[in-house]
């Protein structure tokens, strides 16, 4: 089984099916099942676009 990290709220996004892709400068030939690993860091950054883009979802993200 492959894992991957990724910082809140990303993982709560995709792990609830608002996002479903994650974009990465790395390719992989990995296809299949996949853990998601909510990382230790909360990306405070992301919140303004979150807002934007996942209106409908922005009061039920996990806060740091």
């Amino acid at each position: 089984m492959r894992c991957l990290s990724i910082r809140q709220p990303w993982a709560w996004l995709i792990v609830n099916g608002h996002k479903p892709i994650e974009n990465r400068d790395w390719s992989t030939d990995w296809r299949g099942e996949l853990l998601i690993h909510a990382g230790k860091v909360f990306d405070d950054a992301a919140l303004d676009g979150i807002r934007d883009f996942f209106p409908h979802v922005f009061r039920q993200l996990p806060q740091q």
